[in-house]
């Protein structure tokens, strides 16, 4: 029985989160949007303060974590027919349910806008992830 116990307490020490990379994805998520906000006219944060970044990072880092790998197995026939162009596709559904969820916060305008602004959140987002150096690399 006790050894039980200190089996799942050493189970639970391994567990642990790195808060560091949260903080940074969320941090990277943000600058994302403002950077699309900034470079796109029809793509708008009202109120451009950094609470407003950080509310739609989180929001879009929870998103990408549950909701797009569904649709990403869902669409994964396409994607491969496609060569990955349906990626943009999805990247513009979670824009536009980020601003569905906020619409106070983002506006996009239309949905040309959010086509690009899916666009530019996967590549702005994967060249902060790699200038940061969170994306793990492939090989050792």
């Amino acid at each position: 029985m006790e050894s039980d116990l200190i089996s799942i307490w050493r189970s639970e020490q391994k567990f642990k989160w790195n808060w560091k990379l949260v903080l940074m994805r969320i941090g990277v998520n943000g600058a994302s949007i403002a950077v699309i906000s900034a470079l796109l006219p029809g793509v708008m944060v009202p109120e451009p303060a950094l609470r407003n970044y950080l509310i739609l990072g989180f929001s879009a880092g929870i998103l990408n974590a549950v909701v797009k790998p569904f649709i990403s197995f869902l669409t994964l026939p396409f994607i491969f027919a496609t060569f990955g162009l349906v990626v943009v596709i999805i990247n513009t559904i979670m824009f536009l349910i980020l601003e569905f969820l906020f619409p106070n916060i983002l506006i996009i305008e239309s949905i040309w806008a959010a086509l690009l602004g899916g666009l530019l959140l996967g590549v702005v987002g994967i060249f902060l992830e790699n200038l940061l150096g969170l994306t793990p690399p492939i090989i050792d």
